[in-house]
């Protein structure tokens, strides 16, 4: 990023097809030399934050819904290896996090990477409404602790 590497390669002004809408924050995210520290702050936290969630739980009976991204899709600017390392190790620990409570289920959004909420919205909306329905009429999970690909 602080060579221009982005920029060399033509990132800063391409914008892959189907993500015309995404193309400010795109650039942001990956042209503007400011933005970096940012990023590398984040970075820095993610160790500090994730430490501070060994201890968390169980939580009883408290609803809790997990949305994974489908663990076949692969990061495409990472390695082949390592993305498929990091693909099954994130899906362990969200099939882990089921255990948190005794009211708890697991959706794969099936053809779907990190940002869920951009590659299946309608997963997401029908889901979410579900889930504060469910609560609201004060209903247990259908198929409590269960993980499903949708």
């Amino acid at each position: 990023m602080a060579l221009g590497w982005y920029r060399l390669q033509g990132i800063c002004t391409s914008i892959p097809p189907g993500f015309e809408a995404y193309s400010a924050w795109i650039k942001a995210d990956s042209c503007i030399p400011s933005q970096m520290d940012a990023i590398e702050n984040e970075l820095d936290a993610e160790r500090v934050s994730g430490e501070g969630t060994i201890h968390a739980g169980p939580f009883d009976n408290l609803p809790v819904l997990i949305l994974s991204r489908d663990p076949n899709v692969l990061a495409p600017n990472w390695p082949v290896s390592v993305s498929k390392a990091n693909s099954v190790a994130w899906s362990q620990m969200q099939e882990e996090a089921k255990g948190l409570s005794a009211q708890s289920r697991r959706i794969i959004a099936k053809n779907s990477d990190h940002y869920i909420q951009d590659d299946r919205p309608d997963l997401v909306n029908r889901e979410i409404i579900s889930f504060i329905t469910m609560i609201k009429n004060h209903q247990e999970f259908p198929a409590n602790r269960s993980t499903t690909a949708e």
